[in-house]
């Protein structure tokens, strides 16, 4: 049986390669978004700074994760420890650094933070607590707060927030309906927990990697199907107001999506994928932008890789602007 399977495998792998090495023939260098302004950071066992062209690589936060840029990219905020540390905020240059909320600060995080989203003002932002239930279970709640810890508002459970240009709504991942599911939904609330909303509430699949678009109009997330058997990630974009939504197949994109966010004009998608070939456990993590109706992919670099520490990309964040 297992040398039948593995024979299943190299039949499969060998008519899948062509089809990968086509995909990659087709993405070209960027020459239009890497003129964009400001910094991409990126998660890759640390909080790294790099230039859309790719130079002038430096990791500024040994212990950070999930960096996430405030709305006019004078601030960045992460994750330390994976949360256990809490979420902090910086001078773009990792200088400076300040908590927001630690282990067991508001809204029950009991054991951290993470997931943190600036508000449009740049006076809130909104976060992930993450405790037990009674039956030792994960608890998500969505809360915000003030970027001193103050003043929070827990708005209940859900998942990777992110706010809409008014300040006035956030979009999130919300919990699916029975805990046997392994399903997720896309829904909207106002800022203090009110009229949620679901915009995406099929049984497809498992969601992540919410973000809005710089006007407001759409929202880019992952989707991995829920059906039977090994099933890509892919890019997806919904127009919110009338919620039809686009799926990106993964031959446009490439295997292995990590994360994706909205360029800073809105225009584009730039994702960060890492796609191991065969015979590697790891590899280099390469960033690509793509435009919202899944055409003219096009790649802006791959990220320095250290044999040593073995790590690849899984998150990244563009600066909207020079502060």
């Amino acid at each position: 049986m297992r040398v039948a399977l593995a024979i299943w495998i190299s039949v499969a792998v060998s008519l899948l390669l062509p089809v990968l090495a086509s995909a990659d023939d087709g993405a070209r260098t960027s020459s239009v978004t890497t003129n964009q302004p400001g910094l991409i950071a990126y998660e890759a066992g640390g909080v790294f700074l790099i230039r859309p062209d790719g130079t002038a690589n430096r990791e500024i936060v040994p212990d950070g994760h999930n960096p996430a840029w405030s709305k006019d990219g004078s601030r960045l905020m992460y994750e330390r420890s994976y949360g256990m540390g809490g979420l902090w905020w910086s001078r773009p240059d990792g200088s400076d650094p300040r908590l927001i909320v630690g282990r067991g600060g508001p809204c029950n995080a009991e054991f951290g933070a993470i997931e943190g989203a600036w508000a449009p003002s740049g006076r809130r932002v909104a976060f992930v607590a993450m405790s037990e239930d009674a039956h030792e279970r994960t608890v998500r709640e969505l809360c915000t707060t003030s970027i001193d810890g103050s003043r929070a508002h827990n708005l209940g459970a859900g998942d990777v927030p992110d706010w809409f240009p008014d300040g006035r709504h956030i979009a999130f991942i919300a919990a699916p309906r029975s805990r046997q599911s392994f399903s997720s939904r896309i829904a909207t609330m106002r800022s203090d927990g009110r009229d949620v909303r679901v915009l995406l509430g099929d049984t497809k699949g498992y969601r992540s990697a919410v973000d809005v678009s710089p006007g407001g109009h759409r929202i880019a997330f992952l989707e991995t199907r829920n059906a039977p058997g090994w099933q890509p990630t892919v890019l997806r974009v919904m127009d919110v107001r009338t919620r039809r939504t686009k799926t990106i197949p993964w031959i446009n994109t490439g295997l292995g999506i990590e994360d994706a966010v909205w360029t800073p004009g809105g225009t584009r998608i730039a994702y960060v994928q890492t796609d191991p070939p065969l015979g590697q456990r790891v590899a280099p993590s390469s960033v690509y932008t793509i435009r919202p109706d899944g055409t003219d992919r096009q790649l802006l670099f791959t990220l320095p890789f250290d044999e040593q520490r073995g790590l690849w990309g899984v998150s990244l964040s563009w600066q909207p602007s020079h502060p």
